[in-house]
């Protein structure tokens, strides 16, 4: 059961190795990814000339649905190709006596309309990863590497297994943590070896990062804090969220260490104006739109920064005193840990999922570099990437 595969991209097939279980489907035919998870499930069902009618229940669209199958409910939780967990959603399992009997993991490619299933877990393996289960938890995630079997496990059992093996009656309880131990000791104690060979096991290990519009998601500007240094008055009454330079507030002064030369320029917030100044000397102005809803970043737009340089980036907030700003101040990392931004846009090259997977990575511990290359004009054309872009735009979160 091996798909033909489109569009595909070098570094994408160094980086992880396609399942025979893999298929393509058509991803400009879909409107949603839960779509793209029956349309996909259909063919794999097809493709095995199986007499089997897959019954769309409920979803949410781009995350997970629930169908049913042979008279079985399986919940489908959808993930980037990328992910190395899977977040599922618990409403349907407080659902008593109307939860999913299996969990089935299906992994997404959309640049190349390539989709792999991991595996699956039954209704008991999900109790047993998770201990004293809360209510008021939205979700879970679940490693991949936990989903056994890929879709030959699947497969057979739902053309094998005893409907009432698999309850429906749900999670009760009070807290969700997860025990991967008590995962692994289930599995060796509990699947019989015949199962094992009939489902034809194995276990992969994940070799990516989280998706990244969840990723970028869950990232948030800084509000400045007021200096008052330029302004005579005792009260500041400007409010700025900068999300680039990320910034941080040492008691005297908004800090920021800057390590790569090149760092966008985000306030999330309405601005008047912008100042670049060093050495007490204004290098660069502008004014700003007041009239626009929402903002996109400003690249770097002067001489790239040298190791050790130091500059003050200024705002001025629409209706607020000319006089009034409030100021960050941008320390270079020195020679040996300064980067250029030039240079690692070279390393990643041309391919699409080199960069979704290097802006990814490097979200965690170098968030200004990795939105310095979201936004870069070198960046490929992607589905992914322009809608990355607009997550970060539309994400209002400030700390």
């Amino acid at each position: 059961m091996k798909g033909k595969l489109t569009n595909s991209d070098d570094n994408f097939f160094e980086a992880k190795p396609i399942s025979d279980s893999a298929v393509s489907i058509d991803i400009e035919k879909v409107k949603s990814l839960d779509q793209a998870s029956i349309v996909a499930l259909k063919k794999v069902i097809s493709d095995e000339n199986l007499n089997l009618e897959v019954k769309l229940i409920s979803s949410i669209k781009d995350l997970d649905c629930l169908v049913e199958i042979n008279k079985f409910y399986i919940q489908i939780v959808i993930t980037g190709i990328s992910s190395d967990e899977a977040i599922i959603p618990l409403k349907r399992w407080y659902k008593k006596n109307s939860a999913p009997q299996l969990i089935l993991a299906m992994s997404i490619d959309e640049e190349n309309g390539l989709i792999e299933f991991p595996g699956l877990i039954t209704e008991k393996e999900f109790k047993n990863l998770i201990k004293e289960p809360n209510p008021k938890n939205k979700y879970v995630n679940i490693p991949i590497n936990s989903f056994k079997g890929g879709i030959n496990r699947f497969l057979s059992m739902i053309q094998i297994l005893d409907l009432e093996a698999l309850s429906r009656e749900g999670l009760r309880g009070s807290k969700i943590r997860i025990n991967l131990l008590d995962n692994l000791i289930f599995h060796r104690k509990k699947l019989s070896l015949g199962l094992l060979i009939l489902a034809g096991i194995f276990a992969t290990p994940s070799l990516f990062k989280p998706r990244l519009l969840y990723n970028l998601a869950s990232i948030s500007a800084n509000k400045l804090e007021p200096i008052y240094t330029r302004s005579s008055s005792e009260e500041n009454n400007i409010k700025i969220c900068l999300l680039s330079p990320n910034s941080s507030f040492d008691g005297t002064k908004n800090i920021v260490n800057l390590s790569f030369d090149k760092p966008l320029i985000f306030p999330k917030t309405k601005v008047e104006k912008i100042i670049i100044s060093k050495n007490g000397e204004i290098i660069w102005s502008r004014e700003i739109n007041s009239n626009k809803k929402s903002y996109k970043p400003i690249q770097w737009p002067i001489k790239p920064v040298e190791p050790n340089e130091e500059y003050l980036i200024s705002f001025a907030q629409n209706g607020i005193s000319s006089e009034e700003y409030l100021d960050i101040t941008l320390k270079a990392s020195p020679q040996k840990s300064f980067k250029k931004l030039s240079n690692e846009i070279k390393k990643i090259g041309s391919s699409k999922s080199a960069w979704i997977k290097n802006i990814n990575n490097k979200l965690k511990k170098e968030q200004d570099m990795a939105l310095a290359l979201l936004f870069s004009e070198k960046a490929p054309d992607s589905k992914i990437i322009e809608k990355a872009k607009s997550t970060v735009i539309n994400n209002n979160k400030c700390l």
